[in-house]
């Protein structure tokens, strides 16, 4: 994804587009996308556009914008919730399906190196926040893109330590320094709990379960 915008960004386009490879558009996708950044740059705000997915076994959503939680949960990012019929505002966004603009870009450039995989585009987004600029998703669902599973990762509470650890520190689980740098950066004065809560979570588990190996 950072190569690709990389052969991008020279050319100074109005808007950008990330598309994951396992996402798949529908006909409409494009328009729906561009027409939320159009309404929302005529109330004033320059977005970033989540565009939303559906699971296509469950019909529910899978991928698009993401909030915060409450209070005392600051750093538990999660999906927000889409509307059928309007615009909702987020924290950041999954990078599956999205639309920047031309000022996001001029601002922030590229996607940070520092996360091989995961974190990226939600730092992305955070940072973009960050710098006044707004997050929104697109009423209803713009394409079709299948959970990612938790068998077999980190979060699998039936695996062993072993494997679970192997895998909390590959790119695509919650890797040092990577995770460590995005808490950092993104949540809030207890970051350093948020830091660690993975691995304590991996450990503790593990060893209350009993498997080890």
């Amino acid at each position: 994804m950072h190569l690709a915008f990389s052969q991008a960004l020279p050319h100074d386009f109005d808007y950008y587009f990330w598309l994951n490879d396992d996402t798949l558009l529908f006909d409409s996708a494009l328009e729906a996308m561009l027409q939320t950044a159009q309404k929302m740059k005529q109330n004033g705000v320059e977005p970033i556009v989540a565009g939303n997915t559906m699971n296509p076994d469950t019909g529910k959503h899978s991928y698009g914008g993401i909030a915060y939680g409450p209070r005392f949960r600051h750093g538990a990012l999660r999906l927000a919730p889409c509307s059928p019929d309007h615009e909702v505002p987020c924290d950041t966004m999954n990078g599956n399906c999205t639309l920047i603009p031309r000022a996001v870009v001029q601002k922030l450039g590229n996607l940070d190196k520092s996360f091989r995989h995961n974190f990226g585009d939600f730092d992305y987004g955070l940072r973009a926040k960050a710098s006044g600029f707004a997050i929104y998703m697109t009423p209803g669902f713009v394409g079709a893109c299948s959970d990612n599973s938790m068998v077999g990762t980190w979060r699998d509470a039936n695996a062993s330590l072993a494997v679970r650890w192997s895998h909390l520190n590959s790119p695509k689980g919650c890797p040092w320094p990577e995770w460590p740098l995005f808490a950092k950066r993104h949540l809030g004065p207890f970051w350093f709990l948020y830091a660690i809560s993975p691995s304590a979570r991996v450990i503790c588990g593990s060893l209350l379960a009993g498997k080890i190996w």
